[in-house]
């Protein structure tokens, strides 16, 4: 219908969960607050911000989020939709002349979730909808979940107002993995993909310091493709090998 605003499933996943999100010094707190507001009426925490920079499992914690929230409230409304897709939505609407429905669409939910917060960075008509928004959550008793790559201060080009609204939540951030960790990621990355590879190997390339989640996987997928084409077995010069190669190509 041409009135009907629609249902987002933006970059929208059921294989995000806390059983399967790593957990290490760098993400406790985070990963303890994220189910924290799932698990009780949470007003004491809102908006959350989930701040960390690439590939450190923001996405995954905010996607956590929302899946228990489907589970757990599962006759409430909630959305999961990235800042893209939200300023094209609001554009969209401020194009047709829709505006009071578009808000009206929002306020619906009794959570919504943002990712990629920063993309919204001098997009001010759609920061006016989410201050709009702000404004009302008190008395609708929704919920506001963000990811984002900086922190709410640091955010540049964006409505004043709505910076003092993020900053009346509460942030959390991710930090980088240690070797700990790493390793951790790096044997469930094995365990996913049903790849042989001896756990002494996986010791060795959690030695680098790759702390994005996307380097671990793209040397653990290289290092299998190269000696599963060789058919010789995984070795830590092999992996050396890999890496070094993998590293200078960053460059």
């Amino acid at each position: 219908m041409e009135n009907q605003l629609p249902q987002s499933k933006d970059h929208e996943s059921t294989n995000y969960s806390f059983e399967n999100f790593v957990q290490g010094d760098c993400n406790i707190e985070a990963r303890r607050i994220g189910l924290h507001i799932t698990t009780q009426l949470w007003r004491d925490v809102n908006p959350l911000i989930v701040q960390s920079d690439v590939g450190l499992g923001k996405t995954h914690l905010v996607h956590a989020i929302y899946n228990q929230l489907r589970h757990q409230w599962f006759g409430d409304n909630h959305l999961f939709i990235g800042a893209e897709n939200f300023h094209i939505q609001i554009s969209d609407a401020l194009r047709k002349n829709k505006m009071t429905n578009i808000v009206d669409h929002f306020l619906k939910f009794k959570a919504i979730i943002i990712d990629d917060l920063h993309f919204l960075e001098k997009k001010y008509s759609t920061q006016n909808v989410l201050l709009e928004i702000h404004n009302n959550i008190a008395f609708r008793r929704m919920r506001m979940i963000y990811a984002s790559r900086y922190l709410p201060e640091e955010l540049s080009d964006f409505d004043p107002d709505l910076i003092t609204r993020l900053m009346q939540g509460v942030t959390v951030s991710l930090l980088k993995p240690n070797f700990e960790t790493r390793l951790e990621i790096l044997k469930k990355m094995v365990c996913d993909g049903h790849f042989k590879i001896p756990e002494n190997v996986l010791a060795e390339i959690a030695q680098y310091e790759l702390h994005n989640v996307r380097d671990l996987g793209w040397v653990l997928l290289l290092i299998w493709k190269e000696t599963h084409a060789s058919n010789k077995d995984v070795d830590i010069a092999g992996a050396r090998s890999v890496i070094s190669s993998y590293l200078k190509g960053k460059k």
